[in-house]
């Protein structure tokens, strides 16, 4: 096969698209972690509106995990739609994981070192999320190290770029998965500043 057509324009457009949504659902994750942050150490909870007294009033900010949340997943099925049609790994898997683990270590270290206004030592409740998210993000791992990918996509009709066969596209399809991923990291950590102060 003749890997030159993998450079047209329409396939680094392809790659450009896998960069974005990569960044886009590492920003996504990147927000919503942050947000817990500070809304665990706040208590756990927040509220707002409403005819009762609030003990722990929402931030101002808060609509941005409702808006992460829905883009992000938005995202995780532009990513499955890039894969099917590049023929490259999904992000599924990773998006999984990285959502869950992430959470996961977030609940450890607060509920093994929660806030001191909480005036207590351990808070089970979020050690047990810890020890249930922790499995949760971490399964999909194992799983698809045993099975391969069971999320990756490989689609040789209707024009499809059969990235196996192509060591050079497979390369770019990675390297823009990772730079993807860290300038979302980035962004996100930026925008959780600029939105948060």
């Amino acid at each position: 096969m003749n890997t030159d057509t993998v450079w047209t324009r329409s396939h680094i457009l392809l790659l450009v698209c896998v960069a974005v949504a990569s960044a886009w659902i590492a920003a996504g994750i990147t927000l919503l972690n942050l947000a817990g942050r500070v809304v665990m150490s706040m208590g756990g909870f927040v509220a707002s509106g409403g005819p009762y007294a609030i003990a722990h009033p929402a931030p101002g900010w808060i609509g941005i995990v409702p808006i992460a949340l829905v883009s992000t997943a938005f995202m995780a099925v532009f990513s499955v739609w890039l894969s099917h049609k590049t023929g490259g790994f999904s992000l599924l898997t990773w998006l999984w994981a990285g959502l869950f683990v992430s959470l996961g270590v977030q609940f450890a270290i607060f509920g093994l070192k929660p806030p001191a206004q909480s005036g207590v030592r351990i808070v089970w409740a979020w050690i047990l999320c810890a020890a249930f998210f922790l499995p949760m993000g971490i399964a999909p791992l194992i799983g698809a190290r045993w099975l391969g990918n069971p999320t990756a996509v490989s689609n040789r009709s209707s024009g499809s770029l059969p990235a196996e066969t192509s060591p050079a596209f497979k390369t770019a399809y990675a390297v823009c998965v990772l730079s993807g991923a860290a300038a979302g990291i980035a962004g996100g950590k930026f925008l959780f500043q600029c939105i948060a102060g």
